[in-house]
């Protein structure tokens, strides 16, 4: 927690020297397109590209291994979001008091709804998607995992929506449901699976689309009516 605070006191002190540099961190943390379809764009990429030296074999293991990773997406996401319930609540850094924290330029608190900071599920989502491109290429991979820190990692932790130990701890959890797809029985399991959706690729085309489309825009639709869901209950 005291590396916490230091590292907050230290990137706070850049908030409000350049009101451009603010509101540009500002739009690209709120950027579906920035942060999640652009990642959701390679992953597609990766899922039907043909790489000459590759055997037919191992291009449908990498594809099933992408594919995989990508439905242990919602999971990990699931999962975060009921540690941040189960575990003990941790305020966001903006709403800290202890932090006297900086507002970027041109935000709002009241926007934001209180919920306990711990993990991070953008993390978790990310770094997921990143491990998977990075199963695929190493080298692609790295370049995913380098915009990812740039565009999602970074933007969040100087907005003072997490805490830096929120990324780290989302960031592990990603990677770490990303392996489950490397597990023997998981990825003779996941081989079955592309080779049954192959059979009809109609079907395979439109729910991998609602899907990634769900994943690169964090799953907006779907919170707000659960929202909404919730507040007609409570009513």
């Amino acid at each position: 927690m005291h590396l916490d605070f230091t590292l907050m006191h230290w990137v706070n002190q850049f908030v409000g020297r350049w009101p451009w540099f603010d509101l540009a961190i500002y739009h690209i943390s709120g950027s579906e397109f920035v942060k999640g379809i652009t990642i959701v764009t390679v992953y597609w990429y990766f899922l039907f590209e043909h790489a000459k030296p590759e055997t037919e074999s191992k291009r449908v293991d990498g594809r099933a291994t992408l594919l995989t990773v990508l439905i242990l997406v919602v999971p990990a996401m699931l999962v975060a979001r009921g540690l941040a319930r189960l575990l003990p609540y941790r305020e966001r850094p903006f709403f800290d008091p202890a932090l006297h924290f900086q507002w970027p330029y041109n935000v709002d608190s009241d926007q934001f709804i209180r919920w306990s900071s711990f993990p991070s599920d953008h993390a978790a989502l990310f770094s997921a998607l990143a491990m998977g491109i990075f199963f695929r290429s190493r080298r692609a991979g790295a370049a995913v995992f380098a915009y990812v820190v740039l565009v999602t990692f970074v933007p969040r932790i100087y907005m003072g929506y997490h805490w830096p130990s929120d990324i780290l701890a989302g960031f592990v959890l990603g990677i770490l449901v990303a392996y489950i797809a490397l597990i023997p029985t998981v990825s003779r399991w996941s081989k079955q699976l592309y080779e049954e959706c192959n059979k009809y690729p109609g079907v395979f085309a439109a729910s991998l689309f609602l899907l990634t489309y769900q994943i690169g825009t964090l799953f907006i639709g779907p919170r707000k009516l659960l929202t909404s869901l919730a507040s007609l209950l409570k009513r």
